[in-house]
Formats: C-alpha cells, sequence, structure tokens
C-alpha cells in the first residue's frame, strides 16, 4: 500500500471533512513508496519531523496539517519550509486527518465526551462541530474538576448559573461554539482556544464556560491515529510521539 492508497483507507473509516479543511497527503516525495511504519503525533513539530526523518519510518501521521494554509514559497530558514525540506529529503511523506478525526465517532470529540462521562451524545450546528450529551447532575465547580481531571490539566472556568446536567463539547478551538451551545440548551460547554468576552457573556446568561486549551483537550489525538491504523492497516507498525511541550507551561506566582 503506497501513500495515497495508505491515507484513503484511513479516510475511508472517518466522516467527512468540513468543507475548509486541508488535510490529508501534505508531502509526498516518493508515491510508489510502501508505508511499512508510521510514525503518530498531533503537530508536524520540528521535534516530531526530526523523530521521523531520523528513524525508518515511512510517513509522519498527524492530526493538525502541516499546510493547512498553503504557503507562497519553500524556503530554507521558515520552520514550514524546513520540515517540507526535511521530510522531501528523508522521502518521508506527510500525512493528516484532521476535522474528519473531530468529528467521528471514533474521533476527538467523542473521546473528550468519553472522558467526562458524556452519555447520549449527539452533534449538533450546522457543521455539527459541536457534541451534545447528558452527565451526572453537577455544579460548575464539579464540572471543572471534573474536566480537569479529564485532561490531566489546569482549566479556565466561568461559571454559570445553573447546575449541570447537559453539556457540549468541542475539542481544540471552540470559541466560534459558545452561542451555538447555548443554542443547544447545554449548560456547560468544555473545548479550547475561549476568549474572555464571549465566555463572560455566556457565563452571564447561565452557560458554564470551561476552558481547557486547545493541546490538552485534543492531546488523545496521537493515541486515537495509532488504533485508526492498527484497525484499518494492521500489518503497519505504529510508533506514537507524545510532546507534552506542546501545551505550553503553567506559570504561577
Amino acid at each position: 500500500m503506497n501513500t495515497y492508497e495508505f491515507a484513503a483507507a484511513l479516510a475511508a473509516a472517518l466522516s467527512a471533512p468540513l468543507p475548509w479543511d486541508n488535510d490529508l497527503v501534505a508531502v509526498c516525495a516518493e508515491p510508489a513508496r510502501q508505508i511499512k511504519k508510521v510514525l503518530c503525533a498531533l503537530d508536524a513539530s520540528p521535534r516530531a519531523v526530526a523523530y521521523a526523518c531520523s528513524g525508518s519510518f515511512d510517513a509522519l501521521l498527524t492530526h493538525h496539517p502541516l499546510l493547512f494554509d498553503v504557503p507562497r514559497r519553500i524556503a530554507a530558514g521558515d520552520p514550514v519550509s524546513d520540515a517540507v525540506i526535511l521530510l522531501i529529503r528523508a522521502g518521508v511523506s506527510a500525512i493528516s486527518l484532521h476535522t474528519r478525526l473531530d468529528l467521528s465517532p471514533c474521533g476527538i470529540n467523542a473521546e473528550l465526551g468519553r472522558l467526562i462521562g458524556m452519555e447520549g451524545a449527539f452533534p449538533f450546528g450546522e457543521e455539527e462541530i459541536l457534541l451534545v450529551g447528558n452527565i451526572a447532575e453537577c455544579s460548575p465547580e464539579e464540572f471543572g474538576a471534573r474536566c480537569s481531571a479529564a485532561t490531566g490539566a489546569p482549566v479556565r472556568l466561568y461559571p454559570g448559573s445553573r447546575r449541570i446536567s447537559r453539556v457540549a463539547v468541542c475539542c481544540g478551538s471552540g470559541n466560534d461554539q459558545i452561542s451555538i451551545a447555548l443554542e443547544s440548551g447545554a449548560h456547560a460547554i468544555f473545548s479550547g482556544d475561549l476568549k474572555y468576552h464571549p465566555s463572560r457573556s455566556a457565563s452571564d446568561a447561565g452557560l458554564t464556560v470551561c476552558d481547557g486549551g486547545h493541546y490538552f483537550t485534543e492531546r488523545s489525538a496521537p493515541r486515537l491515529l495509532n488504533e485508526l491504523v492498527i484497525r484499518t492497516c494492521p500489518y503497519v507498525e505504529t510508533e506514537i510521539f507524545d510532546e507534552p511541550e506542546l501545551g505550553g507551561r503553567i506559570i504561577l506566582p
């Protein structure tokens, strides 16, 4: 199975991507190269790319696309360009599964919901990015503690005025989903990259807003990608590249 056949097999096992997405094969210097060993990571970061190219890997499989925005040029000295050049020289392909992994029943949103004990989940909104379901009733503070425990990291909580039993989750960047969570009838939303003013406004309207950060709400991606490859292409060897540095550092006073 070559690079494009491998990417197609993975994509066929997931939901359709959102129209604006730009995932699957981004870099492929050797289209006929057989995919035998794959590195699974959240991002095609410099460390992940260097590790993939220094080993015996045939492809780097990430959640976030290396080339989400099409570059105007590839020139050494730019981090994305350096990654592309290194991958091409090593003959390692770069493949990503972005919103199709977010939205799939075996994907990141579903996993985030599972981690906080969500049941009866269903997609909501025009793009169906938001996943809405039920949890055991709790206070806003208890919900925040549950989200923190689920990701193993601190969260920022904007408590609403109601007890919580119906919740919405959106992995990664969910700032645009706050108003949609209100429309869904959810009592709380758990997501990342949430801005202050929309969060405060929603909190004043009664919605508990919990910001777990982009990285921490998607840190399950490498493991989920690994599991997907094992299910879809069991003859392909895999390795998970965990990079907690992507989550940044919490500096306390």
